[in-house]
């Protein structure tokens, strides 16, 4: 989906049709159909669609949880881009890896550090200091494990964007207000129907919980879990899943590399580093 000039340029018709025999195989694949359709019309239309499609014979993989790598300090990342009028900056974190799905008390912190319009990141960026247009910060428990921040500054407010941004995962890990909290529970609580609303919304939905095997009963309470959370299970989450001192910063714009050094150690990548040559 992405390369640079490098890897796309390494990359056969072998490596795609290597790729493709991996990952699309009928034992390993489910449809999800939302719509007013009669069962048995439907089964026959796939079954003429896909009753030819042959599995190969070798198992298919086991879903791959993707563990993030220890971390102990504060690394930083850049990625030069001379003349560049703004930074595009990425804060990156491990987070647990037993962290479950649908975490309510995980899913409200999100919402009041980074999830929503009014979150603490996006005042304190936009609204507050004026440097960016919208600041976010969410987290991903499958297949990977990780949280990030991410927004676009002016150029000449890097280092005080930074700053900011680090004060704000500092200040999570503290106890919220009562109208903080009432506030996010409600953003959260409210959200979630948008997940089922209309049938590509459905079928998208189901397909993810289908695929990661969440129960119904997990679904089916989650709005009433959210609005029971409390300050206090805010809190336990942002300790859990926040930790300021075990992360990597990523800067891509035109930024004098000396002067991140003091939100880590710092390592300059130009940009057809990013990416390796695709395996052989």
């Amino acid at each position: 989906l992405q390369g640079t000039s490098v890897s796309l340029t390494a990359t056969t018709v072998d490596h795609l049709r290597q790729r493709y025999a991996r990952d699309f195989r009928p034992d390993d694949a489910f449809v999800v159909v939302v719509g007013d359709i009669d069962r048995a019309a439907l089964e026959s239309a796939l079954q003429g669609a896909f009753g030819a499609w042959a599995a190969p014979r070798d198992p298919p993989s086991s879903p791959r949880i993707v563990e993030p790598p220890s971390r102990a300090r504060v690394d930083v990342v850049v990625v030069p881009r001379p003349a560049a009028v703004q930074s595009a900056l990425v804060v990156a974190a491990p987070i647990p890896v037993d962290v479950p799905p649908l975490h309510a008390p995980s899913a409200v912190m999100q919402t009041l550090l980074g999830g929503s319009f009014t979150s603490r990141l996006n005042d304190n960026l936009r609204e507050e200091h004026g440097y960016s247009y919208g600041a976010r910060y969410g987290y991903e428990v499958w297949p990977t494990h990780h949280s990030l921040v991410s927004t676009t500054v002016s150029t000449a407010v890097t280092i005080p964007a930074l700053e900011q941004i680090h004060s704000e995962l500092a200040r999570i890990r503290e106890p919220a207000s009562v109208d903080e909290i009432a506030r996010a529970r409600s953003y959260e609580a409210l959200s979630f129907p948008a997940f089922l609303d209309g049938g590509a919304s459905i079928a998208a939905t189901l397909a993810s919980w289908l695929e990661r095997g969440l129960a119904d009963d997990l679904i089916a309470g989650y709005t009433a879990r959210v609005l029971a959370v409390d300050a206090a299970a805010v809190q336990r989450a942002a300790e859990r899943l926040v930790d300021p001192t075990r992360q990597v910063v990523v800067v891509v714009g035109d930024v004098d590399p000396a002067a991140l050094a003091r939100f880590g150690r710092v390592t300059t990548l130009a940009v057809d580093e990013l990416l390796p040559l695709p395996a052989p």
